[in-house]
């Protein structure tokens, strides 16, 4: 039986006598234990937060929707995304992003200086101190996301072709050799 299959028959019989064993089945994909404790369980779900903490885009919803603030064990994967960060602070944490966020934050912002999740973050969430005044640094990124020396970064720091093609060359001679 697979994840669906025993959230179905979970949503269908709550108190099925399989329960405990079709939680673990449950337990093992993001997507059906997010679903679980969303719609089922209706409260955190700590069987099935290991799995939901893969995913960037359930670890997100699971914060805002069940935890209401951080979810540190799925803030590795919210920190992959631009996107999801950006969302994170404005939602889950209300502020600043926790400091290896908010860096992450900012290398997004060296290498890809367009980037309107990034740009949206320092100039909105990020730039607040406690008492909701900008916060001088994150001023300076935001002049700095916007200046010629950031699209001059974010190309220097971009791949080029040839070392895509070596790195392609590379990969599959390691393969062919296994």
């Amino acid at each position: 039986m697979n994840p669906e299959q025993a959230y179905r028959k979970l949503c269908e019989d709550k108190n099925h006598k399989d329960r405990e064993s079709l939680e673990q089945i449950i337990s093992g994909e993001a997507d059906a234990s997010y679903c679980y404790a969303i719609a089922v369980k209706k409260c955190r779900w700590e069987l099935g937060e290991a799995a939901i903490s893969t995913s960037a885009y359930y670890s997100y919803h699971y914060a805002v929707e069940i935890i209401g603030g951080r979810f540190v064990l799925g803030e590795a994967a919210i920190s992959t995304s631009a996107e999801m960060s950006f969302f994170y602070s404005r939602w889950a944490i209300q502020g600043r992003l926790p400091d290896i966020m908010h860096r992450k934050m900012l290398a997004f912002g060296i290498m890809d200086s367009s980037d309107e999740w990034v740009k949206e973050y320092f100039a909105t969430v990020a730039g607040r101190d406690p008492l909701g005044r900008r916060a001088e640094h994150d001023i300076e990124m935001t002049n700095f996301l916007e200046s010629p020396l950031a699209r001059q970064c974010s190309q220097a720091l971009r791949p080029t072709a040839k070392f895509l093609a070596l790195l392609q060359k590379r990969t599959t001679e390691k393969t062919l050799l296994r």
